[in-house]
């Protein structure tokens, strides 16, 4: 890889599943862009077009400007001339082969295998575990193995596959920092499946959110968590309370959910037709504009704290969920402008 350039990745393609139409178009450069939705939205499909397991219909995909995928011109380069490296979710080490083995037979070049096996293992502090089997090794381990055996292979992008989802947390979290380490290592462009906002949120910079095979929005992780401008956006980001709206004038709206006449920080217009914010930003500072006598319907807790169930006094509308020391003795809670996102049902223009 030359030094200073960037590493890029462009794919627009559309590919009819099951139920749905895939239909991708990203344009990625250097760092970690992760594609975040639920189980079966299309994600690991983009990724097995990206590497060439799988076959758009129609489209094209370039890594580093040049065309691996082009059904106009019937460009379609095998899976091994693509220089993707791909990293499945249960790492898909061979278990025949000890640690050494799995790295060399990624080596390409038979002239420096044993160099280049022995100097990646050293990279990724594997020298200790070179004639261990794969059944014998941690998550941890089997984790760099894997990795260290994807850098062997010299790969221009990698292609991360939900490499945590079978495991519980502690240990997620725990290979989630390791992985982070090792993505420090990579200067090209990275492509990380998940459907863990938490887990997207600690390793990627830039998002892009699918459903149904489509992106409904796309942007860096601060615009994607805190400033969604859709419904589903927001649900993913993981926004509690979520409102349909009424507009009464440019900047004031009606949450119908939770029968409050609030303001928006932002011009409003008809497209907007929800708003939502988070538990932990209804506060309790002391100001009239967005200030509302509640009632407490129910109180619980976990181990991010204490929360409380609230409706506006008096009436029958939805509960909110806020953290309980945001509740001031008066019963009041405040929703701070900044704070409230106004939302669009429908998918946006992404382009």
């Amino acid at each position: 890889m030359e030094e200073g350039r960037k590493m890029k990745l462009s794919i627009h393609i559309k590919k009819q599943l099951r139920s749905f139409l895939l239909q991708v178009d990203l344009d990625c450069e250097d760092g970690v862009f992760a594609l975040l939705g639920p189980s079966g939205c299309g994600k690991s499909m983009t990724l097995k077009c990206i590497a060439g397991i799988e076959t758009p219909d129609e489209g094209y995909i370039a890594i580093n400007d040049v065309v691996v995928f082009d059904s106009k011109n019937h460009i379609n380069v095998p899976i091994q001339k693509r220089h993707c490296g791909f990293m499945f979710q249960n790492y898909a080490l061979f278990p025949n082969m000890t640690v050494k083995e799995n790295i060399a037979c990624a080596v390409q070049d038979k002239t420096i295998r044993k160099q280049k096996t022995e100097q990646i293992m050293k990279t990724y502090d594997l020298m200790e575990l070179a004639d261990v089997y794969p059944s014998h090794l941690s998550g941890g381990q089997a984790q760099r193995c894997a990795f260290a055996r994807t850098m062997a292979s010299n790969p221009q992008i990698l292609l991360l596959d939900e490499p945590f989802s079978a495991m519980d947390k502690y240990i997620k979290k725990k290979l989630s920092y390791e992985l982070q380490h090792l993505l420090e290592t990579f200067s090209g462009c990275v492509i990380y499946v998940s459907h863990d906002n938490e887990e997207v949120y600690s390793l990627a910079d830039q998002i892009a959110l699918l459903n149904h095979g489509r992106i409904v929005e796309k942007g860096n992780k601060e615009k994607i968590f805190h400033h969604p401008e859709t419904v589903y956006g927001a649900i993913q980001a993981g926004y509690e309370n979520i409102s349909e709206i009424e507009i009464l004038d440019s900047y004031t709206f009606y949450a119908k959910d939770w029968d409050m006449v609030l303001k928006s920080d932002i011009a409003l217009n008809t497209s907007y037709t929800h708003a939502a914010i988070r538990a932990e930003d209804i506060c309790s500072q002391k100001q009239s504009e967005n200030s509302y006598e509640i009632e407490v319907v129910k109180t619980i807790s976990n181990l991010n704290g204490t929360y409380s169930f609230v409706r506006n006094k008096g009436t029958c509308a939805k509960w909110l969920l806020c953290k309980e020391e945001c509740i001031t003795k008066q019963k009041q809670i405040v929703f701070p402008k900044q704070c409230l996102c106004v939302l669009k049902s429908k998918k946006l223009s992404v382009d």
